[in-house]
């Protein structure tokens, strides 16, 4: 359940790498400027091929830096689970074991009387 917040990242990023494959299939894209007019909004390959190589840009980087973020996010929070001692994926390591026969040893030490 943890997890979902980078699910859904990763889902948008895929939808958003989709809809700039279709667009720049299609030859079409959607010029989302404020300033723009609202009948030149539309932008075609073959009207303004600059305009659309950089409308093209725009969609293909936010895609890929929307499934990136979505990826690190996932990739921490699976890191986390396997460090975190009380989680049901903790994998353990050396460090808790070296700690463990520590305190056991020191405990069998306080245990003899002094010499």
């Amino acid at each position: 359940m943890k997890q979902l917040p980078a699910y859904a990242v990763i889902l948008v990023g895929i939808c958003l790498l989709g809809g700039a494959a279709y667009d720049e299939q299609r030859g079409i894209a959607l010029e989302s400027s404020r300033h723009s007019d609202p009948w030149t909004r539309l932008v075609r390959r073959q009207d303004r091929p600059e305009r659309f190589r950089d409308i093209m840009q725009f969609e293909w980087l936010r895609g890929a830096i929307a499934l990136c973020a979505g990826l690190v996010i996932l990739g921490l929070e699976r890191r986390m689970d396997r460090l975190d001692p009380f989680s049901p994926r903790f994998a353990g390591n050396a460090a808790i074991d070296d700690l463990d026969a520590t305190l056991a040893q020191e405990q069998r030490r306080r245990k003899q009387p002094l010499k």
